[in-house]
């Protein structure tokens, strides 16, 4: 059996639904095992959490909201106005993003990385690997250097 994470509901923009865009949504999603277990125990980092939690019923939601009183989940367009624009701008990080912005450089890193173009597409949620390739994967300058230079290696016989 393929460990990892299941998603059962999914949250966009204040509403849930058991409806998703992809079939590849419903399919587990791997989990490293850096963050899977810990040193000298068999428990996940995630189950620890989510038990010392208040909102800990198998229902619940992995974020549960305190303020919803864990009928929703952390509505995460606060989290990034709230949290995590305000620590970029700390960082000197002054261009807009979002959180397509993690998807793009996650794609991109997949790629750089060498890997394969299905397993990309599977990571990702999307349905063809087509939108993968052509809207969220960008070429990175070190990789377009080393291939030109091997077109020019193959031209001058180096």
């Amino acid at each position: 059996m393929e460990r990892g994470r299941r998603t059962s509901n999914s949250f966009v923009s204040k509403f849930t639904s058991d409806h998703f865009k992809a079939n590849n949504s419903l399919m587990r999603s791997p989990v490293h095992t850096s963050s899977n277990t810990s040193v000298g125990s068999r428990m996940s980092r995630a189950a620890r959490w989510k038990n010392a939690t208040e909102y800990n019923k198998p229902e619940d939601w992995v974020f549960a909201s305190p303020v919803h009183k864990g009928r929703r989940p952390y509505w995460g367009q606060a989290i990034m106005r709230n949290v995590i624009q305000i620590r970029a701008r700390e960082s000197g990080i002054v261009s807009r993003f979002g959180w397509h912005t993690f998807r793009h450089t996650y794609s991109t890193l997949l790629r750089a990385n060498h890997a394969d173009v299905k397993v990309m597409q599977e990571l990702l949620r999307h349905a063809s690997s087509r939108g993968t390739l052509e809207t969220y994967t960008q070429a990175i300058t070190a990789q377009k250097r080393e291939a030109q230079s091997s077109v020019v290696n193959l031209i001058c016989g180096k």
